[in-house]
């Protein structure tokens, strides 16, 4: 995910705020966290892959299967080397 150690705190901490994960220290190395998806975050990621689903749906209805694979192949080529110009 290529996220700074600080920044994956905050961003845990917020999570937890918003009740969507639990965060429990590991009994067996009191360093590391277990973390787990509450009701509420399994709830909100079904509701978000669900609209992003819908949403490339939309994008893609007027292309063929054919097509939609060039596009999907393309994109994965950009996302990869993003970063490396």
């Amino acid at each position: 995910m290529d996220v700074e150690r600080p920044n994956l705190v905050v961003i845990l901490d917020e999570l937890e705020r918003r009740e969507l994960i639990t965060r429990d220290r590991v009994a067996t190395d009191r360093r590391a966290y277990a973390l787990q998806v509450t009701l509420s975050g399994r709830q909100l990621y079904d509701r978000a892959v669900a609209a992003v689903t819908a949403h490339e749906e939309q994008l893609l209805q007027g292309l063929d299967a054919e097509s939609r694979d060039t596009v999907v192949a393309a994109l994965k080529i950009i996302e990869n080397s993003r970063g490396k110009v």
